[in-house]
């Protein structure tokens, strides 16, 4: 007879009855621990637990740099610019509309034996990016990109920025396909806007 089996022929003694009762109970509660322990996990099934990206180390003073970083942001001399400088490489401008906290204008100079692409700002106003390429062989290509975030509470903006080292092949393909992104009236295509022109070393918007 298997212990899950009773015999009811049998005449139970009081102690063969607490027997029982006390296994039973033990019973119960290790089968209420083992579901306590399995509620979480159930709950929790399929989700994802997201931590916040590490903030950028800051970029080196000398070059080449060869992981991403971030540079700086002070601000401008008058309101809502802001200047970002990449050392050894150039100065970019921003100004963002304290109203909508949107960049309306950018522009780049101080570049020190670098030439720049158009810098462009995306649709909505809050990014900015430029591709930075040294004249001297073997070439080296940086790509700076400005983040604008207003605050949640009306208070000062957010700007980040990011500079990686990017590939000379793929930023010339990308400013072709950009060129090739304006319709034929010679209005931009896309949602990218366009801000100044090609800057050589040194010049001023």
């Amino acid at each position: 007879m298997r212990m899950s089996e009773i015999d009811l022929s049998r005449v139970l003694t009081p102690r063969a009855v607490r027997r029982l009762l006390i296994g039973g109970a033990s019973l119960a509660a290790a089968a209420g621990a083992v579901l306590v322990l399995a509620g979480p996990a159930l709950a929790n099934e399929g989700s994802t637990l997201e931590e916040a990206p590490a903030p950028l180390a800051a970029c080196a003073s000398t070059l080449p740099l060869t992981t991403p970083c971030s540079v700086d942001v002070i601000a401008g001399a008058m309101s809502g610019d802001f200047v970002v400088t990449l050392p050894g490489v150039g100065i970019l401008n921003i100004t963002v509309d304290p109203t909508t906290n949107k960049v309306t204008a950018a522009s780049v100079n101080g570049l020190t034996g670098f030439t720049a692409t158009r810098v462009k700002v995306d649709g909505d106003g809050d990014r900015v990016s430029v591709t930075l390429t040294s004249a001297t062989d073997p070439s080296q290509v940086y790509v700076l990109k400005v983040a604008v975030k207003p605050s949640a509470t009306g208070g000062a903006i957010t700007i980040t920025t990011k500079v990686k080292a990017g590939d000379t092949e793929n930023e010339d393909k990308n400013e072709q396909n950009d060129q090739k992104g304006e319709h034929d009236d010679g209005s931009p295509g896309g949602t990218l806007s366009d801000h100044g022109g090609h800057h050589e070393g040194g010049g001023d918007d």
